[in-house]
């Protein structure tokens, strides 16, 4: 069973803010969901913080709107990074544009960070109950060694917290 089917399913509709509809539009006429999570288009673990993080990462929990989607926007940074399309309500544009659009994640997580978390993940994973108190400071000290590299990627500016911003497209 994978991760959707076990996931606990939570209604993020923003109804309480206005321009919000939830109704469909009249017979005949087909109209978009807001999407604001991918999960209606299948992306949501691939796309959990940039892709940072696997599907292992999100939790019991998996929140949908179910309100109409009343345009498309795309996610950018200041450094030319781009998201993909997304269908949004009007709601969750305000709730995005207010709070959620702190961190731009190829910015917060570049590659050779990334490299160097998985390095850090490795040696974490590697330690084991039969180890002695000198290797595992050993571990310990190749850990500060990595880290200091990652606080050089933060120093030299390449990881940085870049907001995003939502623009609509046609």
């Amino acid at each position: 069973m994978g991760w959707l089917e076990k996931a606990d399913l939570k209604d993020n509709t923003p109804w309480w803010l206005p321009d919000v509809t939830v109704a469909g539009a009249g017979s005949g006429v087909l109209v978009r969901r807001c999407d604001p999570f991918g999960h209606e288009s299948g992306g949501a673990p691939r796309h959990l913080e940039g892709g940072f993080y696997g599907p292992e990462h999100l939790g019991p929990h998996m929140w949908h709107c179910t309100a109409r989607a009343d345009a498309r926007y795309r996610y950018h940074c200041k450094c030319g990074h781009r998201g993909s399309v997304a269908w949004l309500c009007n709601g969750h544009v305000a709730m995005i544009r207010q709070r959620m659009s702190g961190v731009c994640p190829p910015c917060a997580h570049p590659p050779a960070e990334i490299e160097i978390q998985a390095q850090m993940h490795a040696i974490r994973t590697s330690v084991t109950p039969h180890m002695g108190p000198r290797e595992i400071m050993g571990l310990e000290a190749r850990l500060w060694v990595l880290q200091e590299r990652i606080n050089d990627l933060v120093a030299k500016g390449l990881v940085h917290r870049c907001r995003v911003s939502l623009t609509e497209v046609s």
